[in-house]
């Protein structure tokens, strides 16, 4: 019997560990092919003046997304400072992009975020942007547009001198 104990004991607190796992885990997110996104980027900006980046979302699911957000692409967030978010919004500076989090949206509601922008520098500048939905302690899940099957939207803003 003592033979078996440590053995018991791992197969015990792996046991343990995938119920935790089970509970604490990602929840299905009923998203795949329910939300429409409309994604609306500057293509002209000032540098140092603030532009606006719109997003809205449709959620046609019949479940709530706890935390819909969007990613952008480290590029664009470099000489994008944001300077407001309506509503507001959580920011993680992840190491490759900007993620930018702006709450529940719940079955069936629609609702547009606004993120104000101040350009750094003169330029053209290449905006890759991904709607998500977050998940604690998981990479977020990209949505994708109901309409047009895109999961990653692309943009130019061109950055003129300051005034």
């Amino acid at each position: 019997m003592r033979r078996f104990a440590p053995a018991l004991l791992i197969v015990a607190t792996l046991s343990l560990c995938g119920i935790v796992a089970a509970l604490a885990g990602p929840r299905s997110v009923d998203t795949a092919s329910s939300v429409s996104i409309d994604l609306d980027v500057p293509t002209r900006a000032v540098a140092r003046e603030p532009a606006r980046l719109t997003l809205t979302i449709e959620n046609h699911g019949q479940t709530a997304i706890d935390d819909v957000g969007m990613k952008i692409n480290p590029g664009y967030a470099k000489v994008m400072t944001v300077i407001e978010t309506r509503p507001l919004a959580r920011i993680d500076d992840a190491p490759n992009e900007r993620r930018i989090y702006f709450g529940r949206l719940g079955a069936g509601e629609k609702a547009s975020y606004a993120v104000v922008v101040a350009p750094r520098s003169a330029g053209d500048f290449a905006l890759t942007a991904r709607v998500v939905a977050a998940r604690r302690g998981f990479e977020p899940i990209v949505l994708t547009d109901s309409r047009s099957g895109r999961a990653e939207f692309t943009a130019t803003t061109t950055v003129l001198p300051p005034r």
